[in-house]
């Protein structure tokens, strides 16, 4: 029997048989159920992947309102720039872009959950940024934070490295800790420091925003924060949800399961 056709208990058993490598080097990693709530989160991250895949469709409503707090980073992640140099580099003329889907995937945000934004660029380019990318949205905002929030990181490649510490965010914004925040970058150094809590997606480039195709990335984004939406209505860390199916297991699981259901 095709896997597509098998019940939706038994997609992520057959997806363990793969070999998939990560990144082109390690080999993704094997687990094991621990406790009965991760086998009911295994069964639901199975069936939620399939429905999306099919028809983008998960059949059971979502509650109302979520605890969760998304903190996003927003060139690269949410916008992306466009620089272009005039003579000797000294002056450019700049632009940016919405991420496809990025206005799909604020609509399904700001009905349900808790939005904040944490750049790494300097107040005032924050500001603007986070304005035009939000638009209406802006003031539901819980907070927006810059540069001069982040921690210096130590980086030989790069000497303006700087990573953010959510306990900042803990200590300081009420209602917050690390059973209900999700941070959203686009560079792994930054976020590093709590794995459990972070998402990294593929940075935006012209590459992968002005294909004939749509750059699907904040899409599956969205279907990733849905089924994180869904899981909390079983546990209340959301650190258990991501720990069962991680982000970029997620992807996998589309990218393995989408051919065949053409």
């Amino acid at each position: 029997m095709d896997a597509v056709e098998q019940d939706f208990f038994g997609v992520l058993d057959d997806f363990e048989s793969l070999s998939v490598v990560e990144r082109g080097t390690e080999q993704i990693e094997d687990y094991s159920l621990e406790s009965p709530i991760e086998a009911i989160l295994e069964l639901l991250a199975s069936d939620f992947v399939l429905c999306k895949v099919s028809s983008g469709f998960y059949p059971e409503e979502f509650p109302r309102t979520s605890e969760l707090l998304f903190v996003f980073d927003l060139n690269g992640t949410l916008i992306r720039e466009e620089r272009r140099y005039g003579g000797w580099r000294k002056s450019y003329n700049r632009k940016l872009y919405l991420r496809d889907y990025c206005r799909e995937l604020l609509d399904t945000l700001f009905r349900y959950f808790r939005v904040a934004v944490w750049s790494s660029a300097i107040s005032r380019n924050t500001q603007f940024r986070t304005r035009l990318t939000f638009g209406a949205y802006y003031e539901k905002l819980l907070f927006v934070w810059n540069r001069s929030h982040c921690t210096k990181k130590y980086c030989s490649e790069n000497p303006y490295a700087t990573e953010k510490d959510l306990q900042k965010i803990w200590e300081n914004i009420p209602g917050t800790g690390a059973q209900n925040t999700v941070i959203i970058d686009d560079e792994e150094y930054k976020v590093e420091s709590y794995p459990r809590n972070c998402i990294v997606v593929v940075s935006a480039s012209k590459n992968n925003s002005l294909d004939a195709e749509k750059d699907p990335t904040l899409l599956r984004l969205l279907w990733y924060i849905e089924y994180l939406h869904l899981g909390m209505l079983h546990v209340d860390d959301v650190r258990v949800i991501m720990d069962v199916l991680p982000f970029r297991r997620f992807l996998q699981l589309i990218e393995y399961f989408s051919p065949r259901m053409l």
